[in-house]
């Protein structure tokens, strides 16, 4: 299959230098999140890094991406979980973004689908966040 070979060979533009190619790279992979084709799950680790990478992105469009990526893989948890912690702390910057309100919008898709999924332990692993962006949104 053409995705197969496609890939593979998109995920070193995740760290292009031009922009464009970066949130494109981004883009295409981000496709192919959800369903979860077995080339993306065999990829997961190089695909992870990359978009951690990204989330100090220069271009705003490229972190729009990192963040409906964390959104899509709140469904796949076992790749959230080895850095929730850092993940949690991205998305509070995303979503408390005083000069671009669309986008913090887009980043509040993240606590809405940790909300609505099922697995109880993301649901745990957030209390210890909750001070803190709860306290940072009070102030806002």
């Amino acid at each position: 299959k053409p995705i197969q070979v496609i890939i593979p060979k998109i995920i070193p533009f995740l760290q292009y230098p031009a922009e464009t190619v970066r949130r494109d790279a981004l883009a295409a992979i981000f496709q192919y999140i959800q369903p979860f084709p077995a080339i993306i799950q065999s990829n997961m680790d190089s695909i992870m890094a990359g978009i951690f990478k990204l989330t100090g992105d220069p271009n705003k469009q490229v972190r729009k991406y990192v963040c409906n990526c964390f959104v899509q893989l709140v469904e796949r948890p076992e790749y959230l979980r080895p850095q929730f912690n850092n993940i949690v702390e991205y998305m509070i910057v995303c979503t408390s973004d005083v000069q671009d309100e669309n986008f913090a919008l887009e980043a509040c898709d993240f606590w809405n689908s940790i909300a609505e999924s099922n697995f109880k332990d993301l649901h745990q692993s957030l209390i210890p966040f909750l001070p803190k962006y709860v306290h940072k949104k009070k102030n806002n």
